[in-house]
């Protein structure tokens, strides 16, 4: 499925880093420097506004990326796109020269 030219799976994605460098930004870099900075403590809606720039910026990197090229051949039998190491075709199950 394609929501304006770009795949479902990596607006999934992209939402989750998104979600993930939401929570670490806001849950575990406070817990850190509490931790470690003692009487030294940021505003909470500090916290809050570096959560969020943190993870729109993150979603919108993930989307930008360049998803990973994937080597590919035709099987000479059966004439559909193949992974380019394998040795058996996945579509017609016969061994590959």
């Amino acid at each position: 499925m394609n929501i304006s030219g770009i795949k479902h799976s990596k607006i999934v994605r992209a939402v989750a880093a998104g979600v993930i460098m939401f929570f670490v930004t806001l849950v575990i870099f406070p817990f850190l420097v509490y931790l470690f900075g003692g009487e030294d403590w940021y505003p909470p809606w500090s916290w809050l506004v570096l959560a969020t720039v943190g993870g729109v910026a993150t979603s919108i990197a993930a989307l930008a990326s360049r998803p990973t090229k994937t080597r590919t051949r035709t099987c000479p039998y059966c004439r559909e796109e193949i992974d380019a190491r394998a040795v058996v075709c996945k579509h017609c199950g016969r061994d590959l020269p």
